[in-house]
C-alpha cells in the first residue's frame, strides 16, 4: 500500500469515527427535543386549564384577560415545537432545496425523497446565515451542494453525509465562516470544490475528500489554522492559488503523483510541515508557494521544475531543499525562489 492510500485509509477512518460521533451527538439532541416538545405541549395544556377555569369561576373582565395572554404564552409555547419547513424547486431528476422556512425550531435533515422524486440536491444560498442549526443530516441522494448554501452558519458543527453518499460538487464559499466546523467527512463520489469553500473554518481539525477529487478551488482551506489532516487524491492536476494557505497546524503533507503545479501562495503559512515532497511530474512551483513554511527541515523535489517563482521558499531558513535530477539553476527560475539561509543540493552528475 503507497504512503497516499495508507494516509488517506487512516484519514478515511478517523474521519468516519467522527461522522458516528455526529450521528450520536445529532440522535441525542433530537431525542432531548421531543421530550422538551412533549413536556411544553402538556405544560401549554395545563396552563389553559388553569386559566380558563379560574376564568370561569371568578367571572371577571380582568381574570378573563389573563386568561387570554396565558392562551397566547401556551401558543408560542407551542409554534417553538412546529418543524422547520423546507422550500424546494422540482428540476430533472428530482427536487433541489432551495430554502427553509422556519418558525423557532431549526432544520436537522433533509428527506431522501419528496413526492416520490429524489432530492438531489441544495440550491445556492439555502441556508446562508442560519443560526441554531448544529448538525445536519443529508441524504445519499445529494449529488450537488451550491455556492454559498452553508455560509456564515456559526453554529454548524458538521454535515452528516451517508457512507454511500452520491455528493459529486461543492459550489464557491459553500462552508465560508462555519466557524464551529470540526470535521468534513466528503464520501467517494466528490469530484469538485469550489473556491474558498472552507475559508476561514478556524476549527476544522480533518477533511477527508475521497478518492475521486479531481479540482479544489482557490482558497479552498484558506484559514483552516487548525486543519491537522487533509488526503489530496491522485486525480489531482493542479493545487490552485493559496488552496492551504495559513493552515499552520498542517504537520503532514503527501501530493498526488500525478501533480503538475503548485499555485501562487498554495501551501504559503503552512508553518508546521517538516519534511516537503515535490512529486515527479511538477513543472510549475508559483510565487511564494511554500513561503514561511518555516519549520521545514528537509524539501525533496523529485522532478524537473521549468518555472519556480519569486519567493517560493522564503522564510524557510532552517530547510535543506535537494533535487533529484536537477544539476544546476534553471533559466525559468526567479533568482529570489530560495531563501539565501536555506542549503540547496543539486543532484550530481551520473
Amino acid at each position: 500500500m503507497s504512503a497516499m492510500t495508507d494516509y488517506a485509509e487512516q484519514l478515511k477512518a478517523m474521519c468516519d469515527s467522527e461522522r458516528k460521533r455526529m450521528l450520536d451527538v445529532d440522535k441525542r439532541i433530537r431525542e432531548g427535543a421531543k421530550v422538551r416538545a412533549v413536556t411544553g405541549l402538556l405544560l401549554s395544556v395545563v396552563i389553559l386549564i388553569i386559566a380558563w377555569t379560574v376564568a370561569g369561576i371568578m367571572r371577571q373582565k380582568a381574570v378573563f384577560i389573563v386568561a387570554g395572554i396565558a392562551s397566547g404564552l401556551a401558543a408560542l409555547l407551542c409554534m417553538q415545537f412546529i418543524p422547520a419547513k423546507l422550500r424546494y424547486v422540482k428540476v430533472d431528476g428530482g427536487y433541489i432545496v432551495y430554502g427553509c422556512i422556519k418558525f423557532l425550531r431549526p432544520c436537522r435533515a433533509i428527506p431522501e425523497k419528496r413526492r416520490s422524486l429524489p432530492v438531489i440536491g441544495i440550491a445556492d444560498g439555502a441556508f446562508e446565515g442560519t443560526k441554531k442549526m448544529y448538525y445536519l443530516t443529508l441524504p445519499a441522494t445529494v449529488r450537488i451542494i451550491g455556492k454559498r448554501a452553508f455560509a456564515a452558519c456559526s453554529d454548524l458543527r458538521g454535515l452528516i453525509l451517508p457512507e454511500d453518499s452520491a455528493l459529486a460538487d461543492i459550489g464557491d464559499e459553500c462552508f465560508k465562516g462555519c466557524v464551529n466546523m470540526t470535521a468534513f467527512y466528503a464520501g467517494e463520489s466528490i469530484g469538485s470544490i469550489g473556491k474558498s469553500c472552507f475559508d476561514g473554518c478556524n476549527v476544522l481539525k480533518h477533511a477527508y475528500l475521497g478518492s475521486s477529487i479531481a479540482i479544489i478551488g482557490e482558497g479552498a482551506f484558506a484559514g483552516c489554522g487548525n486543519l491537522d489532516d487533509v488526503n489530496l487524491s491522485d486525480k489531482i492536476i493542479t493545487l490552485p492559488k493559496a488552496a492551504f494557505s495559513g493552515c499552520c497546524n498542517l504537520k503532514q503533507l503527501i501530493l498526488p503523483s500525478n501533480l503538475e503545479k503548485i499555485e501562487t501562495d498554495c501551501f504559503a503559512y503552512c508553518s508546521s510541515l517538516t519534511e516537503i515532497r515535490v512529486p515527479p511530474k511538477v513543472s510549475y512551483i508559483g510565487q511564494c508557494a511554500f513561503k514561511d513554511c518555516s519549520a521545514a527541515r528537509l524539501i525533496y523535489i523529485d522532478s524537473k521544475p521549468q518555472f519556480i517563482g519569486d519567493g517560493a521558499f522564503r522564510n524557510c531558513k532552517e530547510a535543506t531543499l535537494r533535487f533529484k535530477t536537477v544539476r544546476k539553476a534553471q533559466n525559468g527560475w526567479n533568482g529570489q525562489c530560495f531563501d539565501n539561509r536555506m542549503r540547496v543540493v543539486y543532484a550530481e552528475k551520473q
